[in-house]
């Protein structure tokens, strides 16, 4: 009896505990999950997104400008020191204060070569001409010019140029044992009025140059 009465009660607790459970379930079944509404986004008015769109359009436009700008200085910058490079390299420089400075110098004398020197002193028939000491004065700007025009003559192309950096006119490039002139493409040097080649000679204006002339037994 004792047996029947434990089975009874354990199966009453079991249909209890079921009923329970599904009285539970029944709640969680009929329980609904209710959720706050969510409130519905309102757009804003349409002055301000009119405002909104004006003032990104104005930022793009700026920042378009700026870059637009510093684009136009750096090549300004570029091109200005470019040109100043060039008028510095092409400039000479002339001081109306002149200085008398020592200048050091150095040389290795490779040897003597005889020295053929010009009987004749001669020029090219001005009236007048500079002298070593003196001033060569009233002088017409035609005249200053023949006498520089005739001191080139006696200059070669690479070792003579005027003021601007450039030669006049061109002269010769080298000479042979007599003092006849050449170009560096081995023409001859004519002189134009005549179809005699150009000699380099002795001129007036260098006898007595710095108050000396120069022995004619200085070795050369």
């Amino acid at each position: 009896m004792a047996d029947k009465n434990l089975i009874q009660k354990s199966t009453t607790s079991k249909q209890s505990s079921s009923k329970t459970a599904k009285s539970s379930v029944d709640k969680k079944s009929t329980t609904k999950e209710i959720k706050p509404k969510q409130k519905a986004k309102k757009d804003p008015p349409k002055w301000v997104s009119n405002l909104m769109s004006k003032i990104k359009s104005r930022k793009l436009f700026v920042a378009t400008m700026v870059t637009l700008f510093l684009f136009v200085l750096t090549l300004s910058i570029f091109v200005g020191v470019f040109i100043a490079e060039r008028k510095t390299a092409n400039r000479v420089y002339a001081y109306s204060q002149k200085a008398n400075t020592i200048v050091g110098y150095s040389a290795e004398y490779l040897g003597t070569v005889k020295r053929n020197i010009p009987s004749e002193v001669k020029n090219e028939g001005l009236e007048r001409y500079p002298k070593y000491g003196y001033t060569l004065s009233s002088l017409t700007t035609e005249q200053k010019q023949q006498i520089i025009d005739e001191s080139i003559r006696l200059t070669s192309n690479s070792t003579f140029v005027d003021v601007s950096g450039r030669r006049p006119f061109q002269t010769y490039d080298y000479m042979d044992e007599n003092g006849f002139l050449y170009l560096n493409n081995g023409d001859r040097v004519m002189k134009e009025d005549t179809e005699e080649q150009w000699q380099l000679y002795k001129h007036t204006s260098g006898v007595g140059n710095y108050l000396g002339d120069v022995a004619d037994n200085e070795p050369g």
